[in-house]
């Protein structure tokens, strides 16, 4: 399909049909890539005014515009590979980092607690931390656990929150968690960004 423009001196050429393709002479060739919505991408090949001296061969433009517009879409296909193998590596790093926290940590609503730390990576190495940290303080064998809590007024500020299952009474626990703050958490806490904190959960 050949549609021309107003200009005698540009014709625009679908890549689909190359076959009935008109060469005017002394034009020469420039290839663009044209994004076209709901396809993929493909090269247009279109006629503007760069004056040569000698008319184009039908022939070899035909077989020039061929070997350009596989070498785009080789050229897209293999940046979008790229893309696509990124994010895939991207992901497995990721399930790999958030599996290492289950030998720590129960989840509360999991879902929750994926979707924060999959924007908050730089949290984990830090949650990988915390718990021998902890453990010096409640014991070998505390149980710890993760939830995200969420502003009433603002849904979409949240904050992920280490809480440390105890049986012992308020007044048994409130101190040893005090002295974990003072003598740890409030001086890491910044590793956080404010988006971390620990807590006490009575079981």
């Amino acid at each position: 399909m050949i549609m021309k423009n107003t200009l005698q001196n540009e014709v625009l050429l679908s890549p689909y049909n190359l076959n009935n393709m008109r060469i005017i002479p002394q034009q020469s060739i420039v290839v663009r890539k044209m994004v076209s919505k709901g396809r993929e991408d493909f090269p247009r090949i279109e006629q503007r005014t760069l004056r040569q001296t000698k008319p184009i061969n039908t022939t070899d433009t035909r077989k020039l515009a061929l070997t350009l517009r596989k070498k785009l879409i080789l050229g897209l296909t293999i940046r979008n590979q790229q893309q696509f193998y990124k994010t895939l590596q991207d992901n497995a790093d990721f399930i790999q980092e958030f599996d290492s926290l289950k030998q720590f940590y129960k989840f509360y609503e999991m879902g929750f607690v994926t979707n924060f730390l999959r924007k908050n990576r730089f949290l984990v190495p830090l949650l990988r931390e915390v718990p021998e940290k902890i453990y010096d303080y409640f014991g070998k064998d505390q149980k710890l656990a993760l939830k995200v809590s969420f502003e009433s007024d603002s849904p979409q500020l949240s904050e992920l929150w280490i809480l440390i299952l105890t049986r012992l009474s308020a007044k048994e626990a409130l101190p040893i968690l005090e002295k974990f703050d003072e003598e740890w958490w409030l001086e890491n806490m910044d590793r956080a960004d404010y988006k971390l904190n620990t807590t006490l959960k009575f079981i």
